[in-house]
């Protein structure tokens, strides 16, 4: 719960130096681009810990036993970290939504509008660069 308040105050403090409108989508995107690349990055966190445990294991001189725990320890962590990351974004991707929405509640039908198609074209922008982005962790990794 600490760290979901600390994540939450981490937002609103990250995005102080941006425009509302650019800011608010930015996180957004950030809450749903995650969401976006979770296979592929899945698939190279687990490269990426079998390539740890081997090293671990051969600098340690790990016995079958003990790699095979420590390997339980590693995904069990992993999970919960992924499950703490979900909260995360769920809470700011709320967090997002509610400023939107007081936001919206000041402007004149015109500027609200404008303001939601503001934010579809950088969401737009977004996705074309995580989907890049994306398709780059896969292929180097």
């Amino acid at each position: 719960m600490k760290k979901t308040i600390l994540i939450a105050i981490g937002c609103v403090i990250g995005m102080q130096g941006y425009s509302l409108a650019y800011a608010q989508d930015d996180a957004m995107q950030m809450c749903g681009q995650a969401q976006m690349c979770d296979k592929g990055m899945g698939k190279s966190m687990d490269k990426m810990q079998a390539k740890h445990l081997d090293k671990m294991s051969k600098e340690l001189n790990l016995t079958p036993e003990q790699k095979e725990k420590i390997s339980a320890i590693m995904k069990e962590k992993a999970e919960a970290r992924k499950a703490e990351m979900q909260k995360m974004r769920e809470a700011c991707k709320a967090d997002m939504e509610t400023t939107d929405a007081s936001i919206k509640a000041i402007l004149t039908p015109e500027q609200s509008a404008k303001f939601d198609k503001m934010k579809a074209e950088r969401k737009e922008k977004m996705e074309k660069k995580m989907k890049k982005h994306c398709h780059q962790e896969g292929k180097t990794k």
